[in-house]
Order: structure tokens, then C-alpha cells, then sequence
């Protein structure tokens, strides 16, 4: 009886320490200031926080309804897959990238892409974490920091070195 008290007293200490450890996870994942969400094998949204609702415009519910495919603009969403694919196969074990996606209200937004397993990849019911960051106004700067270099500030029409550029990358081509 004195063991089978004692080994109770263990397991709920154990009990505690794992209810306080989830506790702390869950106010990490909600409270982040990067979007963060719990995606299925085949691309559904299982959980998101608040973060990744404000990034894309959608509500939690809205989101939980659909699949990050609906919502990848489609010129990088063959990129995003291949990727998944290898994380889902075990090939790799995380990866990052930047990608767009389609804010609810229709505009783009740029976002630092990475995505890992949560546990054994080989496993029935095997999960990813996603995690984006807003990166649209650093992609909004460097897109007129191009435009500025390459164009001239007057007519707005290509300048020397772009027309020299271009005229070197045709010349390879043919």
C-alpha cells in the first residue's frame, strides 16, 4: 500500500509538470508574434493562432475550414509541395522559404516560410508546424530598390545598365 502510495504521489507530480509544460506551449503558440500552425499531412489546417489569422486576414474558423493549398498563390505553390513532400518522406527535416499567399481581402503577402515534422514522420497521424512571418514590406522596398536601379528616374524607362543586362542575357539565349 505505502508503494502504491508513493508511486501515485509520482505520477502526480508527473501529471502536474506535463499540465504545466502544455500550459506554457500553448501560450508560446498563441501569443507569438509569428503566425504558427499545426498542418495535416495533406495540407488542412489543424490549429492556427492569432498571429497567422492577422497575417492572412482570415479567422481561426475560416482557416480551420480550409487548406494552406487554397490560399498558396498558385505560381508557388508547386515549390511549397515539392517541398512538404520531402519533409513528409523524411528526406529532409525542416526547410524555409519565402513564398506569397492570398490575404482574405484578395492583396498579396510575402511571407518567411519554414515548416518542420512534430515527431516521427513515418507516423499514421504525422503533422507539420508552419511558421510565417509578414515579409511584404521588406519585398515592397527591395522590388522599388530594383525598379530604381534599373530605371531612370525622369521617364521611368530602362536605363543603360538594365538595357545592357537584358541585351547580354538575349544574346546568350540565341
Amino acid at each position: 500500500a505505502e508503494q502504491a502510495e508513493q508511486y501515485a504521489r509520482i505520477l502526480e507530480a508527473q501529471s502536474e509538470a506535463l499540465r504545466a509544460s502544455e500550459e506554457r506551449f500553448r501560450s508560446a503558440f498563441d501569443h507569438a508574434p509569428i503566425g504558427i500552425a499545426l498542418v495535416s499531412a495533406t495540407g488542412s489546417w489543424l490549429k492556427v493562432n492569432r498571429a497567422l489569422s492577422d497575417i492572412l486576414g482570415y479567422s481561426e474558423s475560416e482557416l480551420l475550414s480550409c487548406d494552406f493549398q487554397s490560399i498558396t498563390q498558385p505560381e508557388d505553390l508547386g515549390r511549397s509541395l515539392v517541398k512538404v513532400n520531402e519533409l513528409l518522406a523524411g528526406k529532409i527535416a525542416n526547410c524555409q522559404m519565402e513564398q506569397r499567399y492570398v490575404h482574405k481581402s484578395g492583396r498579396t503577402v510575402w511571407a518567411s516560410w519554414s515548416a518542420s515534422s512534430t515527431g516521427d514522420i513515418r507516423a499514421e497521424n504525422a503533422n507539420l508546424i508552419f511558421q510565417l512571418q509578414d515579409i511584404t514590406g521588406r519585398k515592397l522596398v527591395e522590388q522599388k530598390l530594383q525598379h530604381e536601379a534599373t530605371h531612370d528616374a525622369l521617364t521611368g524607362l530602362p536605363n543603360r545598365a538594365y538595357f545592357m543586362t537584358r541585351l547580354t542575357e538575349s544574346l546568350q539565349r540565341s
